[in-house]
């Protein structure tokens, strides 16, 4: 069944084609140039096989029949067209590679030959031949008419069976992002050219053989994309081009539509063999790279795995070569094995016979007693003790060498010896009795304590020193078992030594903001120490404050031995400083008051002067006009000086008049005491834009009935009248932002500008008048009525300033 559902559908394909193409026959009405049902055909064959060729056969027969001629002519072009087909795609699967014709250029070129050239001669000769025998073609036109057939089918095979083959080849196109964006603009290159060639009648009131612009959109394709692209290329270029020769467009027109048709298939068949053989040997030089690079990564693998086998064959010999080599210093290695253990000994070792003289020392002795080792060999062990013990040690030698017995390291008195220039140094001393051939000898290890008992001198001192510090001392090992704590430490934290003494310091408790942070602290000691304030516990539960500091002690090899804590009690300077927090704190409160009352008589003294300006001066300065206008109506007509200098006194007047309003209003704008803030705000952004090149944009929620109290409107009027000023003087802005909302019972107001901006640190940094007059008395008017300010700005990115102050209607 899926058989026969493929036999059917390709019957369909055919025969549609195959109308569309005879649709354009001119020369014949069984010949046309325009034949993609040849490539149909061929694709068929090539990917299907031969069994398909009952449906090419029905295909092209009912295309014959139902368009002219008879049963006879219709079976003849049925079955050239069927031969057509199969041998085109047997000669190209035994010579060019089947499929794959297209992957190769030489291949590509056998395609034309076998199946564009050869194979569609037998369709030409047997359907011009089948349609002069019943009379339905004359022999004088048999060559035109040939000629057509064979042209068509041609085109048809180079044109559609690559596009078919290719895009069954490989369905789905393997594009990344950029392919894509390179493909749209690429295909929209090759219309616009096409069109440009094919689709505009003249070009600037000329015609011009523009046939040439179809190339460099298939070079482009065939370069950066795949064979498959390429023949996409070359189909939709051909579209274009034979609607646009139909229509009588470009520059294959000829007297016939028949001659326009050939000439443009024999443009449109070079073209596309020229296009596939260089997208193939494009397609072909990027395999011939990836396989060089898969080959290249295969010999590095190879060489990576020689080398690895070279190497542990290098490392086997080499094992074999130790193996010998051990085997031959095995009897040198024995002899010298106890004389090494001797030298590399840490202490100094010596050998003594019954006789009390020396027989063997390492390099130790050498250093601890200062002679040579020639020296010491056969010298009477005596000769290494003070003076004063020798007589007593001869008598000791005696009775050991009677029974003898190992001695450990530090068991007995407290022993000296003697340097060779006579310096008398503290020592333990080790024996081990050592029976040989030659007789009974004792090997001594001998340790120089000198350091050690000055440590425990130090010690001692140091423990006299902590018993009378005044802080609290706790050493712990590194199990936090408490091993020493001082008389103040028993004394703060009410402990007996009996009771403290072993336990772990964990039972202190130490907690930083109320979490047990005991291990962290230790932490932190064991990366170098720690400083800060905790809170600890006495014995009876009761918390307290202390400042504590931590260390850790160390060997000599630089391991963590113990841990020393040092606290002490800060109960009675916390109540010092809460103490002097809450003057503080009172302190602040009062000079909010007094700065606020400060700013409302400031307030109040610019309303009382900006009344008098505008009540007394103002009315003046008025009156004085209208005396001067008086007087100017009674000058004589003849004293035209006098008249001027009257207008010119009348024009001054107007502008102090004008300025001492600015003043006023400055000073305490009636619109806020009369009108309230939103008013206020909208006329003082409108003066702005007068007098300066601002654009200012006002943004509100408010209505003209919200009303707050005076400090809060006055204080906002200042903020956004400052912001404004320093704009104009400083920002060299356009554009303003001016934004007032309500917000949590908050007035919230935001002042921005797109100028040149600062750095808002380096500003804040500087000390008194140098950070700006405006900026602080912004902060400070927000402060003062409990909310806050904050500015944004860097470097030609604008300034933005914002402001909240808690409401109450």
């Amino acid at each position: 069944m899926k058989n026969l559902g493929i036999l059917l559908g390709l019957v369909a394909v055919y025969f549609l084609a195959g109308k569309f193409g005879l649709s354009l026959a001119y020369v014949h009405a069984s010949a046309s140039t325009v034949w993609p049902a040849a490539g149909i055909a061929f694709t068929a064959f090539l990917i299907l096989g031969s069994w398909v060729w009952p449906a090419i056969f029905v295909g092209a027969f009912l295309v014959n029949i139902t368009t002219a001629g008879s049963l006879a002519t219709s079976f003849g072009i049925a079955l050239g067209n069927t031969l057509e087909g199969f041998v085109g795609a047997y000669l190209v699967r035994r010579f060019a590679n089947g499929p794959n014709v297209f992957d190769r250029p030489q291949d590509i070129f056998k395609f034309v030959f076998f199946a564009a050239m050869l194979s569609t001669t037998l369709s030409a000769t047997i359907g011009v031949t089948s349609l002069a025998l019943s009379g339905f073609a004359q022999w004088h036109g048999f060559g035109a008419i040939w000629l057509t057939w064979w042209l068509g089918d041609a085109v048809g095979d180079i044109i559609v069976a690559p596009l078919l083959i290719l895009w069954i080849a490989s369905p789905r196109p393997r594009w990344n992002i950029d392919q894509v964006v390179e493909l749209i603009f690429l295909f929209l290159f090759l219309l616009a050219l096409s069109q440009l060639a094919f689709g505009v009648p003249q070009f600037m009131g000329k015609r011009y053989p523009l046939s040439f612009l179809s190339v460099p959109p298939l070079i482009w394709t065939a370069f950066r994309f795949s064979p498959r692209e390429t023949a996409t290329a070359i189909t939709i270029f051909a579209a274009i081009a034979i609607k646009g020769t139909l229509e009588g467009i470009g520059p294959f027109v000829l007297s016939s539509v028949n001659e326009s048709l050939l000439f443009l298939h024999a443009f449109l068949g070079v073209n596309g063999v020229m296009a596939l053989t260089l997208a193939s040997v494009v397609a072909e030089r990027r395999r011939a790279e990836q396989d060089l690079e898969l080959a290249r990564n295969e010999l590095e693998q190879r060489v990576e795995q020689r080398t690895s086998q070279l190497v542990a064959a290098n490392e086997e010999l080499h094992s074999v070569i130790q193996e010998r080599q051990k085997a031959i210093d095995a009897s040198s290695q024995a002899e010298q094995k106890f004389r090494n253990v001797l030298e590399s000994a840490p202490d100094a070792m010596v050998i003594v016979n019954e006789e009390g003289k020396i027989h063997l020392v390492n390099s130790q002795a050498e250093k601890m007693f200062g002679y040579s080792k020639e020296e010491l060999i056969d010298l009477s062990i005596e000769n290494l003790l003070p003076a004063k013990f020798q007589a007593k040690h001869i008598s000791h030698r005696a009775n050991y060498f009677n029974e003898p017995r190992t001695r450990p390291m530090g068991v007995g008195l407290e022993l000296f010896a003697v340097r060779k220039d006579g310096q008398e140094f503290s020592v333990e001393i080790s024996l081990s009795p050592m029976k040989t051939m030659e007789g009974m000898f004792v090997t001594a290890a001998i340790r120089d304590i000198t350091g050690r008992v000055r440590a425990e001198q130090d010690i001692r001192m140091l423990a006299q020193t902590i018993t009378s510090m005044n802080g609290c001392v706790c050493i712990v090992d590194m199990k936090k078992t408490i091993l020493l704590v001082n008389p103040a430490f028993l004394r703060v934290y009410s402990y007996d030594e009996i009771e403290i003494l072993g336990r772990n310091v964990s039972e202190l408790r130490l907690q930083i903001a109320s979490t047990d942070s005991t291990d962290m602290i230790i932490g932190k000691t064991l990366e170098g120490g720690w400083n800060g304030e905790v809170i600890t516990f006495r014995k009876s539960g009761e918390s307290f404050p202390v400042l504590l500091s931590t260390s850790v002690v160390n060997n000599k090899q630089g391991t963590p031995v113990a841990l020393v804590f040092i606290s002490r009690d800060i109960t009675e300077q916390k109540r010092l400083q809460k103490e002097l927090d809450l003057v503080q704190q009172q302190r602040t409160k009062d000079l909010r008051a007094f700065a606020a009352s400060v700013q409302q008589a400031q307030e109040e003294e610019r309303r009382r002067i900006a009344r008098e300006l505008h009540d007394d001066l103002g009315q003046r300065l008025s009156g004085m006009k209208l005396s001067l206008q008086v007087m100017e109506e009674e000058l004589p007509a003849k004293q035209r000086k006098s008249q001027a200098r009257m207008k010119t006194i009348k024009r001054q007047i107007d502008d102090m008049i004008s300025d001492i309003r600015n003043i006023s209003s400055n000073l305490r704008p009636a619109a806020l005491d009369d009108f309230g803030l939103l008013i206020s705000i909208k006329m003082l952004c409108r003066e702005f834009e007068k007098t300066s090149s601002l654009r200012i944009n006002f943004l509100t929620d408010y209505s003209v009935e919200d009303r707050y109290k005076e400090t809060v409107e006055i204080a906002l009027y200042r903020v956004v009248q400052e912001s404004l000023t320093n704009i104009v003087k400083h920002a060299r802005a356009k554009n303003v932002t001016v934004r007032l909302e309500k917000k949590d019972r908050l007035v919230c107001l935001a002042v921005e500008n797109d100028g040149e901006g600062f750095d808002v640190a380096s500003l804040l940094s500087r000390k008194g008048s140098e950070r700006g007059l405006g900026l602080m008395s912004m902060k400070e008017r927000s402060e003062h009525l409990g909310g806050t300010w904050r500015i944004e700005s860097a470097m030609n990115q604008g300034t933005k300033v914002y402001v909240e102050i808690p409401f109450s209607p």
